[in-house]
């Protein structure tokens, strides 16, 4: 038997290696799969867990098999040599691996591809932490801990998990948080919601009691979580260390769901 490759229909630069008629699968480790039963009631149990970045093979597919070999003394088990980023892979039977994380399809790129890459994800970072820089405050609604450390009230609100991520909202209700801002600085507030939600949920946002911005949720971005800011006027924070912020709903409608909650500098400033 001899290896092999098969493509993606649609993309060759995505492709499986194979041994004869045996798919070969590679190895992402256990990080966190330790921390849930591996035989979970429910798919939404793993997608709480973060997951690893599959390994990049920077070689095209004409000479991949090149830079695939055997492993000595170990039967049916390869190692890719030197193509492999950010490291190589080991290649066993799929039927072979469990209860760990594998993959069985790998990204090719060129060299100039993946130094394209790597220009692309060093610029994503820079962008970053610029974002987080401008951060003054957050919480983390539907988390018990970071809301009573930032004084939550509420009347008829729920909280709940979705994709990984806390929530609150509020039915016909409202829910407020105390936030940290800078007095002498342009501000605004930055809440994060689901881009499918949708039914009647529109509310208000005020800040220390001044209506802010009206927000409608019906399905903006659908199956994405999406941002939305809000300028605050200097006359909201001016003198102040906290100002109150909340979600109030409009007569028989919701407020939110709100995935995330942030005081930031204005990007203006």
């Amino acid at each position: 038997m001899k290896l092999w490759l098969e493509a993606m229909p649609d993309d060759p630069n995505v492709v499986a290696v194979l041994y004869g008629p045996i798919v070969l699968a590679g190895e992402l480790g256990t990080q966190s799969l330790d921390k849930i039963n591996p035989y979970v009631h429910r798919q939404l149990d793993l997608e709480r867990l973060p997951t690893p970045d599959i390994p990049i093979l920077v070689c095209g597919p004409d000479k991949l098999l090149a830079y695939i070999e055997p492993v000595p003394d170990k039967p049916l088990t390869f190692r890719t040599r030197g193509i492999g980023q950010p490291k190589d892979v080991t290649l066993i039977p799929y039927y072979r691996l469990h209860h760990q994380r594998l993959a069985v399809y790998w990204p090719l790129l060129s060299e100039a591809g993946w130094k394209q890459k790597l220009a692309a994800k060093a610029a994503e970072e820079a962008k970053r932490k610029t974002y987080e820089a401008r951060i003054v405050d957050e919480v983390q609604p539907g988390e018990q801990q970071p809301e009573t450390d930032h004084g939550f009230k509420g009347e008829k609100t729920n909280a709940g998990e979705f994709h990984g991520r806390k929530w609150r909202d509020a039915h016909a209700g409202w829910f407020s948080y105390e936030l940290k801002t800078l007095s002498d600085k342009p501000m605004v507030l930055v809440c994060s919601y689901w881009g499918s939600d949708g039914g009647r949920r529109e509310f208000d946002i005020l800040v220390d009691g001044e209506r802010i911005a009206t927000q409608k949720l019906a399905k903006n971005k659908p199956g994405e979580f999406f941002d939305v800011e809000y300028p605050i006027s200097n006359q909201l924070t001016a003198g102040k260390q906290r100002v109150a912020v909340r979600f109030q709903a409009h007569p028989q409608a919701i407020a939110g769901g709100v995935f995330g909650l942030r005081m930031m500098k204005s990007a203006k400033e």
